[in-house]
């Protein structure tokens, strides 16, 4: 017997009205048991008196955070209300939180007592927030209980340090110099000097502009292992194995470029893997530098071996360059002798060099040389009428700056002749002798010159007079004579004087005759007679000028013979030698 419809609906909405009313009384349950579960009184606090055992000063708390642990991304974290709240004795910490934009709760500062109740706030908001509020507390009475600190190292020592080892290295190839188109030996030596061990050092070494490929080849010391060789025009690296004392030697033969200039720098290095440290650094490179090495030479020649005075003598002077380089700002020279009192040069140079057209007085030239070439001079000179002695005439080339010349014994050429006047000599005494009447004088450009340094005493140069021959064999008989100096042949100096008429005594000589020869000539009479054992050579009068002139060289004599009964007789003339 079926049901009627009005019945079946009048029991489904009973049945939907009891589940409602179970749902909403269930979750009214969870609802208050909830609430009576998290429900805490409005407020704690901690008891003003509480000890702490942390100690404040402990390298633990006082070292950075980020030393101890690394920061958070602060991107995946939110903030706790309460992150702001210190927890100090005698703080009031609020528990409840509600939302909304409410009045902040305010500070409340606790009152000290002497019982652990709690101090009364002095004020309070009636209405709690979700803002952050700090809670300064006045501690009364703090007992701290140490704890052993924690150093630093232990904290931060993760792993043992990594290990030491000096490594060393050197390079050189016993040279200062290179040739282009020629070859340069270099020896690498690289140590470990220790202590540790190393595995995996590297030796590199990039190729010089001017080397156009090299080889390497090496050996190994003391158990060192990894040394390759190898051939070619790239840079070299080297990974080797190196235990404490032991090395590594590796020879290298480079081959230098034809068109090579300027300074060869090469330098060598080794470096620990990346897990070591080297103590001392200064050491791991190497460097050697080679200069240009180049040959300049230089002749000079006259074609005699005489001059006369007065007369003129024609120069030929030849720089060449026998190196490999092309020398640029090489500095020819000629500084002329006193016995030259005029001249004047030309240059003519090979297809491919340069130098000056032509000059006068003394040569000074910068020129340019490629390898193989040369510049020839000729140089005009005329002699003084006054000239003596031997006319030496020196020239000479100059590497410029960046070179270096190989073999400097030819950078420099002298010709050298002597005059055809033969008297008086200059030098020693030679039994020859040059008369110059009464009245007149005898002038002499004397090369090398007399010089005045400062040393008052000692004799500076010698005046000869000749031998009492055949009379007297072993004197001489002084003539009357008078001698000066000139370091410009215009302004004179008298330095001796015998015969000088109510004259001071020439102390400054050897024949002073009030204290050296008065036994024998009582005044400086005219052929004074004195034996050879009281003069300097056997006929050498010695004069001292460093009283008498300022300091400098003197090349003009002039010895005068003043009227007297015969004419005077001078055999040399020589700087002092003792």
């Amino acid at each position: 017997m079926g049901r009627t419809p009005m019945k079946t609906l009048e029991q489904d909405r009973r049945g939907w009205i009891l589940v409602s009313v179970l749902l909403i009384t269930g979750l009214l349950c969870v609802f208050i048991a909830g609430g009576w579960a998290i429900r805490f009184p409005s407020s704690w606090r901690l008891a003003a008196g509480m000890g702490s055992s942390l100690n404040p000063d402990s390298e633990y708390l006082t070292l950075p955070s980020s030393a101890v642990i690394q920061p958070l991304d602060p991107s995946i974290l939110t903030q706790p209300v309460w992150i702001n709240v210190f927890l100090t004795p005698g703080a009031v910490i609020p528990t409840r939180i509600t939302g909304g934009e409410t009045t902040p709760l305010p500070v409340i500062t606790p009152t000290p007592a002497a019982s652990d109740v709690p101090s009364t706030p002095t004020a309070a908001s009636p209405t709690p927030t979700s803002t952050v509020a700090f809670f300064p507390a006045t501690q009364t009475s703090v007992i701290s209980t140490p704890r052993k600190a924690t150093s630093t190292a232990t904290l931060l020592a993760t792993k043992p340090p990594p290990p030491s080892a000096d490594l060393a290295i050197t390079k050189t190839n016993s040279t200062s110099t290179y040739a282009a188109n020629g070859t340069l030996t270099y020896t690498i030596t690289v140590l470990n000097n220790g202590p540790a061990a190393v595995t995996g050092a590297v030796v590199t070494d990039p190729i010089p502009a001017q080397v156009t490929g090299w080889t390497w080849t090496c050996s190994v010391q003391n158990g060192a292992t990894g040394c390759d060789g190898m051939s070619g025009s790239t840079n070299y690296s080297d990974m080797v194995n190196l235990p404490a004392g032991s090395s590594i030697i590796y020879t290298v033969n480079a081959n230098v470029s034809n068109n090579a200039a300027g300074e060869l720098i090469n330098s060598a290095s080794v470096a620990l893997p990346a897990d070591y440290i080297d103590p001392n650094l200064a050491n791991n490179v190497s460097t050697d530098t080679d200069s240009p090495g180049i040959d300049l030479q230089i002749t000079k020649s006259d074609g005699v071996t005489t001059y006369t005075p007065g007369g003129s003598l024609t120069y030929t002077v030849l720089v060449s360059n026998t190196g490999t380089f092309t020398v640029n700002g090489a500095v020819v020279t000629d500084l002329l002798p006193l016995q030259v009192t005029a001249a004047s040069w030309s240059c003519l140079p090979a297809t491919g060099a340069t130098c000056t057209s032509g000059g006068t007085g003394n040569l000074n030239d910068v020129i340019s040389l490629p390898p193989g070439l040369q510049v020839t001079y000729t140089i005009a000179a005329t002699i003084s009428p006054y000239a003596a002695g031997t006319l030496s005439n020196t020239a000479s080339v100059a590497a410029p700056a960046g070179f270096i010349d190989t073999a400097p014994g030819n950078n420099s050429a002298t010709d050298s002749n002597i005059s055809t006047s033969g008297e008086p000599g200059i030098g020693p005494p030679n039994g020859t002798w040059q008369s110059i009447p009464q009245g007149t004088s005898l002038v002499i450009l004397l090369s090398p010159a007399i010089v005045a340094d400062g040393d008052a005493g000692y004799p500076d140069f010698v005046y000869y007079e000749r031998l009492a021959l055949p009379a007297n064999p072993t004197a001489v008989e002084l003539d009357w004579v008078q001698v000066e100096i000139s370091a410009d042949g215009v302004t004179w100096y008298q330095v001796f004087y015998w015969g000088d008429p109510g004259g001071s005594p020439d102390t400054n000589t050897n024949v002073d005759v009030q204290n050296v020869i008065g036994d024998l000539c009582l005044t400086e009479t005219d052929n004074c007679v004195i034996p050879q054992d009281r003069l300097y050579n056997a006929t050498g009068i010695t004069i001292d000028i460093d009283d008498l002139v300022p300091q400098g060289s003197y090349p003009w004599i002039r010895i005068y013979s003043p009227p007297s009964p015969d004419v005077s007789e001078v055999d040399a003339i020589q700087p002092y030698y003792p």
